[in-house]
């Protein structure tokens, strides 16, 4: 590979590192410096690697990598674009010293390197620049083939792969496709939560529980002591078969809930502290944040504010949230305004007060009395079933109650309708109950079969109550691969999450207002300053100290030099004008007649001492 082949890929993988992070200001003396590496190749010249460069150089990209600034809600690119730079730093210290500490084949891997690094979202000029960096990159490690052999080698494996990657989508496609006649509205389906919007129709939750998607998993809390009822949205009204979410809210701002960094889960060692919990969602949520019922706070990433509804939910405006925080406390935040959870549609109100007076609800008079009385008579006198025979024109509540036959949406609506007659305030919940916890204990996980509605009642505080009637389904067993591929992405999900809003990054927001500070401190450039002048003191002093210690070893040898040369030469083997110690020493080797005299051979021992030691380099301790 010639210099002018290796500077060429390392001015594309420039070129490509500094467009996609605008770093155009290092770009430009990194090009200036592999282009002064080229013309210094080119004469054959090349400098010894001193690794010392390459450790000290660890020092100001981790400075730059901990100042790198932060990114709410997403994985800042600065993480991936600072490394990159450093391994195009080694890529070019390597070439400058080919040959005398630096391999051709770490110029390759660390530029490689730096390139993957720098890919985040390229635009079309980056993506030209990738083009011809990959294809000078796959030229330089050919193998040693004929060029037709190659590219015809090359041209193989991108159709094989290719044909697998074209292959793999179409069956997948094909397959969705065969599954339902209609697979726009399933793709739809797969990727959206039904039953959960701020207007809510009574029969919606029939579509969570289609047999194509009631095995996805579309929640995660990552904590070992999940609820067990976990709270979308709490319902206000309810009219002709729909429930609409209260109109009335409170705008919360900081000081009211927790912002930027997530705060992983921690473990409850009194009753007064607050446990926080990682909730990642795979589908969309439309804009709310789930939570159990008695959370009274969330922590949400790149929201400045949120909307809290008085039926207790939570809602980012304009964000659909993949994942977000709630904690838990003591204190309720909605015990106010309840009078307006005690209202009852004139349409509704001869069938609730007909399903009041058949329950005995009259008789009783504590509010628990009553919940029990409710759920009581729909276990002994209802039977639970998906399906309900209702006509368009129907009330869908006077068929749930002449047929005795219905599911969760049915009796909790009719339950809070009844509440309400008693004059207990209730809400309509919808969300998830009864989750599973992963083999391994780390994290509770929701299915969209887990999509729930029960009732909420404030009887001194908000409580809730399940009247559906509890059905026994059968343990559904999944296969090695299901339970494998689930904890990989369970894992997946929450390693990124580490990464983008870890508490590492809150230790790291400390650093840089520390390091900010010291960069606008004049101290801070006094001590600096201090220090590379000690630095500069220090080196003078040790080259004189050096250059002290070989004057004093160069008189010393140049006396035992003299001393030998004197005493050869009056045993009769004088030094010849010009001639250089180690021939002179060759010269009385080869003598055919040695004299037997000790003197003579500790004189030729110490001239080849001097031969040897003379010039090696002085180490100072």
């Amino acid at each position: 590979m010639n210099p002018s082949s290796i500077f060429a890929f390392l001015f594309l993988c420039i070129l490509f590192v500094g467009h996609q992070s605008g770093v155009y200001a290092l770009a430009i003396p990194s090009f200036l410096f592999a282009l002064w590496i080229l013309m210094r190749q080119k004469k054959g010249k090349s400098a010894r690697l001193k690794k010392g460069l390459l450790y000290l150089a660890i020092v100001p990209f981790s400075f730059w990598w901990f100042l790198s600034p932060s990114i709410d809600g997403q994985i800042s690119p600065w993480l991936f674009f600072i490394p990159a730079w450093f391994c195009l730093f080694l890529a070019l210290m390597q070439w400058r010293s080919l040959g005398r500490g630096g391999e051709l084949v770490f110029v390759r891997f660390n530029a490689l390197a730096a390139f993957i690094f720098s890919i985040r979202n390229p635009d079309t000029p980056a993506i030209i620049i990738a083009i011809f960096f990959v294809l000078l990159f796959l030229w330089n490690i050919r193998p040693r083939l004929p060029l037709l052999k190659w590219g015809i080698s090359l041209a193989i494996a991108f159709t094989i792969s290719f044909a697998i990657v074209f292959t793999t989508i179409t069956v997948k496609k094909n397959q969705s496709q065969r599954h339902s006649g209609e697979w726009t509205e399933d793709y739809y389906l797969s990727r959206h939560m039904m039953g959960f919007d701020p207007v809510s129709s009574l029969g919606s939750f029939e579509k969570n529980y289609k047999s194509n998607f009631d095995d996805q998993i579309v929640l995660r809390l990552w904590t070992s002591t999940p609820p067990i009822y976990f709270k979308a949205l709490a319902y206000e009204r309810y009219l002709q078969g729909l429930w609409k979410v209260s109109n009335d809210y409170e705008v919360l701002y900081p000081s009211r809930f927790e912002v930027d960094y997530a705060l992983f889960e921690s473990k409850l060692k009194t009753e007064n502290e607050t446990e926080k919990v990682w909730v990642q969602s795979a589908i969309n949520t439309f804009h709310y944040l789930f939570a159990p019922s008695n959370a009274t706070g969330v922590s949400v990433k790149a929201g400045d504010s949120i909307y809290y509804y008085k039926g207790g939910s939570w809602q980012v405006p304009g964000i659909e949230r993949s994942d977000w925080y709630y904690y838990k406390q003591t204190n309720i935040l909605d015990t106010n305004l309840i009078s307006s959870f005690l209202n009852i549609a004139d349409r509704d109100l001869a069938l609730v007060k007909e399903v009041s007076s058949a329950m005995g609800l009259d008789t009783l008079l504590s509010a628990q009395e009553k919940v029990k009385r409710i759920r009581t008579y729909f276990v002994t006198h209802f039977k639970y079933s998906l399906y309900l025979p209702i006509k368009k024109n129907d009330n869908p509540l006077r068929v749930f109650w002449d047929t005795k036959t219905g599911y969760c949406e049915y009796y909790a609506t009719l339950a809070t309708l009844v509440l309400r007659y008693q004059k207990i305030p209730a809400r309509y919940v919808v969300g998830f109950a009864y989750p599973e916890l992963a083999e391994d204990k780390e994290y509770a996980f929701f299915r969209r079969r887990n999509s729930h509605a029960w009732v909420e009642y404030f009887d001194s505080s908000w409580k809730t109550s399940d009247p559906t009637p509890i059905v026994a389904q059968s343990e559904e067993t999944y296969s090695f691969w299901l339970r494998t591929q689930e904890k990989i992405k369970a894992k997946t999900a929450y390693f990124m999450h580490v990464i983008k809003e870890g508490a590492w990054r809150q230790k790291l927001d400390a650093w840089q207002v520390i390091t900010e500070n010291w960069l606008t401190d004049f101290r801070f450039y006094l001590v600096l300053a201090s220090l590379f002048g000690f630095y500069l003191l220090f080196q003078k002093k040790r080259k004189k100290h050096i250059s002290n210690k070989l004057d004093l070893r160069e008189l010393q040898w140049r006396k035992s030099l003299i001393k030998a040369l004197s005493h050869l030469a009056k045993m009769g083997y004088p030094i010849q004008p010009g001639e250089t110690i180690g021939n002179y020493v060759l010269r009385l080797n080869a003598l055919k007649t040695v004299p037997n005299n000790k003197d003579f051979h500790k004189q030729i021992d110490l001239l080849r001492k001097y031969q040897k030691e003379r010039w090696r380099p002085l180490s100072i301790d």
